[in-house]
């Protein structure tokens, strides 16, 4: 990751799916620029992966579930118990499906939408009342995409639960201005995640994407928490509601067809 040159000494981050890819990628930012941050994954393994990784010190790790609001609140308390306050919060736990509207079944419907849209109001729900209550700024940062704009085939749980979390960002970031937290979203483009392994493993799949990517690479998980640090830092005090498109020109030209393009790589239907 490029040299931060903000600090974020005396600051306390949670982040939701902070054990792998950009949640991962932020706390680690967080805290080379001197935050203490509280991991909350489902993932038990790779929340110990991740406390070795970092350092114990400035980290704490928190298991269990974000669609799950008891698990919301206790990720918050934990967060307050450990480190005293809370400064930033990342919902940044994502899962997808693919599948067309009329062939999917509605519990996995129901699944995404609730990491994705659930999640992401369960834990700002449970994070903003602390934020409010101590009167300090406080910056509230979602992970959307750049399908929440520019759909794609195939993936309407997904598209749907992105396109919530951009509205809920909105809504949220007007409700808390008052109070100085402001609330905005980030849409990443294709990004080199644990989510996207199992798409960019097919042989073919990650140059037909690079095809629709002006800047030629695709994202790392570093390239988002660069404007996840921004947002979450004293200089982006003035900015709340928006979303930004970090996705190297992606959302300029025109998607392929996700379930057309895995289905042509598999040689059948899904």
């Amino acid at each position: 990751m490029a040299d931060i040159t903000w600090s974020f000494a005396g600051r306390v981050a949670l982040v939701s799916g902070g054990a792998s890819g950009i949640g991962r990628a932020a706390a680690a930012g967080w805290i080379a620029a001197g935050a203490r941050v509280a991991v909350f994954d489902q993932s038990a393994e790779r929340l110990e992966e991740t406390a070795g990784a970092l350092g114990r010190g400035a980290l704490a790790t928190v298991a269990g579930d974000v669609s799950d609001p008891d698990d919301c609140e206790r990720a918050v308390a934990e967060t307050l118990a450990r480190f005293g306050r809370l400064d930033i919060l990342l919902n940044s736990a994502g899962t997808g499906a693919m599948g067309r509207v009329w062939d999917l079944e509605p519990l996995v419907w129901d699944r995404v939408l609730a990491v994705n849209l659930r999640g992401t109001f369960l834990l700002t729900r449970a994070a903003s009342r602390w934020m409010v209550e101590q009167k300090r700024p406080g910056r509230i940062v979602n992970i959307a995409s750049t399908n929440a704009t520019v759909p794609t085939a195939g993936h309407s749980p997904y598209c749907a639960s992105k396109a919530g979390v951009v509205a809920l960002t909105q809504v949220a970031a007007l409700e808390l201005a008052p109070h100085r937290v402001t609330v905005n979203a980030i849409a990443p483009g294709p990004v080199d995640t644990n989510l996207t392994a199992p798409l960019f493993a097919m042989p073919g799949a990650r140059e037909e994407f690079l095809r629709h990517v002006p800047l030629g690479r695709m994202g790392r998980a570093e390239d988002i928490a660069q404007a996840i640090l921004f947002l979450s830092s004293e200089a982006a005090e003035w900015v709340t509601g928006q979303c930004f498109y970090v996705d190297g020109g992606q959302s300029l030209v025109a998607l392929p067809p996700y379930i057309d393009l895995v289905e042509r790589l598999l040689g059948g239907k899904l």
